[in-house]
């Protein structure tokens, strides 16, 4: 198709770029313990992970795969401290008491995450961060598919997302299971930024990204503050075996505090109606596709 003797702008190319942008900008923000930076970083490692296999190119599959893994590997060295960097925030947004074992227990938090930050920097030096560069720059070089192939891509991936989804979602019911859980915010995740591909392309699919990031955000919370009240019963365990009575007693009833929050944010789960909700953001995902 052309208009005024050019040819129409593929989507994919500018898509692919901006995010592949948004990763190589937070690298280094990132290796300097940026909070803020090491969360991009992950976002975007993790939006280019489901992009990549949609949009771009074939390459030699042992080099895309490398890639895949490589991001994985970055992926993963940022969240060393991420849990841990949640915790804190969390814990200072909403702990009450300034008792001196409560401002202990928060002492000690500070220290495990500057810990956590330490490890962090160590996995990212272990990375080939020179080699996932190149292989970033290698797909970017080979451009991106036709609309209509990528469309077709993602229909074939979201089908299988969405199936497991449905799935679990039925196996979970109203369970309140935090490994479940987080696991189905994990796919959820996936789909979101697989409809973020669909809606550069098609005007149908709009929408469904945003659905697919409120059940996402839902579920997030839940599993900060599930995180953090396991951290706070296990130190509280710790301290008490060393004898450190007020210190096993304030993490305790913090970590009962965090555990009702998080049952609360399952509440709102389930209050969304997630079934209907995600089943209509899946079908709105490429819902042109065949017209595309």
């Amino acid at each position: 198709m052309r208009a005024s003797g050019r040819s129409l702008p593929n989507p994919a190319s500018a898509f692919l770029a901006e995010r592949v942008r948004a990763f190589l900008r937070n690298l280094p923000r990132s290796f300097a313990g940026e909070d803020e930076a090491i969360h991009d970083l992950r976002v975007s490692g993790r939006r280019l992970r489901v992009v990549i296999p949609l949009v771009a190119r074939p390459g030699k599959r042992r080099r895309v795969r490398r890639l895949l893994r490589g991001l994985r590997r970055v992926i993963r060295a940022a969240a060393t401290s991420r849990d841990l960097d949640a915790s804190l925030a969390l814990f200072e947004e909403t702990a009450i008491s300034r008792d001196p074992s409560s401002v202990e227990v928060h002492r000690r938090l500070r220290g495990a995450r500057r810990r956590a930050h330490r490890r962090m920097t160590e996995a990212f030096l272990a990375v080939d961060l020179s080699r996932v560069r190149a292989g970033l720059e290698e797909v970017l070089a080979r451009g991106t598919e036709e609309p209509f192939a990528v469309l077709l891509r993602l229909g074939r991936a979201k089908e299988r997302e969405g199936e497991t989804l449905v799935s679990n979602l039925q196996a979970l019911g109203e369970r309140f299971d935090p490994l479940a859980l987080h696991r189905l915010r994990r796919r959820v995740r996936r789909l979101r930024y697989m409809a973020e591909v669909g809606e550069a392309h098609l005007s149908g699919s709009a929408g469904a990204a945003k659905e697919f990031k409120r059940v996402q955000e839902v579920l997030g919370e839940m599993h900060d503050a599930w995180v953090l009240a396991e951290w706070l019963r296990d130190q509280g365990r710790r301290w008490e075996r060393r004898g450190e009575s007020l210190l096993a007693g304030a993490a305790a009833r913090y970590a009962r505090a965090f555990r009702r929050r998080a049952r609360e944010s399952h509440g709102r789960f389930l209050g969304m109606g997630p079934q209907a909700l995600l089943r209509s953001a899946l079908d709105r995902v490429g819902r042109n596709v065949s017209a595309a």
